[in-house]
């Protein structure tokens, strides 16, 4: 079902698929967290049984190819998201290093790869109930690692964990290749690694649309719930929306 799920966003020049050989280099805040490739609503998955897309990666090389991993960034570098994720318990690591010290060390494996590997995007508790966003780009230290990775010039492929459209606008004009794996599960690196290498063919299609600019987008700030009445304060020629209390209970907000 994994492998069913991956959309295959971008292919310039038949980046994909890989070759099982030379050398590989597998960055970003999401290759190597089992907890976020199963994504939210997983209460009764096991953390530790996840495959992560590194995992996944090696065990399809094996001995063929040679794997290197830099984590690269964090996924945010924003204290109140990461306070906010953290709770309850710690879900989100953060690695203490500068930021620019975690870029050099990706671009420095990056620099001895034959290809990069970028696993990116939001993660798991950035997208279940009550964590609606204001912003559907991907957090600027990873789009900071991107624009880094693209500066070696060698082959880029971004895979994405996601829960909800981003608007992919620069990274579309860096990547070579772009994968959207949303949250895979358990199995996740296992299935993604097998579409990187071509032994499964992506098939999957896009549920929802995408979103090519958000500098159209209302801000979230211009929508306010009072009384279980929705007002679009600065929308114009079309009429409010009037819910029930219980139609208001069950609503999420989330700029798209």
């Amino acid at each position: 079902m994994a492998r069913e799920s991956v959309v295959l966003l971008k292919n310039r020049l038949e980046t994909l698929p890989l070759k099982k050989s030379g050398t590989i280099a597998v960055v970003g805040p999401l290759a190597d967290s089992q907890r976020d490739v199963m994504g939210s609503w997983s209460a009764a998955g096991v953390a530790d049984q996840s495959v992560t897309v590194l995992a996944g990666i090696q065990n399809a090389v094996g001995d063929g190819a040679k794997v290197l991993y830099a984590k690269g960034a964090n996924i945010t570098n924003d204290k109140g998201i990461v306070d906010f994720l953290n709770l309850y318990e710690e879900a989100v690591k953060i690695d203490p290093r500068s930021p620019q010290a975690m870029i050099d060390e990706a671009v420095q494996a990056a620099k001895q790869a034959d290809v990069v590997v970028a696993v990116v995007g939001e993660s798991q508790g950035m997208a279940h109930e009550a964590s609606s966003r204001t912003d559907i780009t991907i957090p600027q230290s990873q789009r900071d690692l991107i624009t880094a990775l693209k500066a070696t010039g060698k082959p880029l492929i971004l895979v994405l964990m996601n829960g909800r459209p981003l608007a992919l606008v620069k990274e579309d004009q860096q990547a070579d290749a772009i994968l959207e794996t949303w949250f895979a599960g358990t199995e996740g690196g296992n299935a993604i690694a097998d579409v990187l290498f071509g032994d499964y063919n992506p098939s999957g299609k896009l549920p929802m649309s995408f979103p090519r600019s958000v500098d159209k987008f209302r801000s979230i700030t211009a929508i306010s719930i009072r009384d279980a009445r929705i007002t679009l304060k600065s929308q114009t020629n079309i009429p409010h929306v009037i819910l029930t209390k219980r139609m208001a209970r069950s609503i999420r907000l989330v700029t798209v």
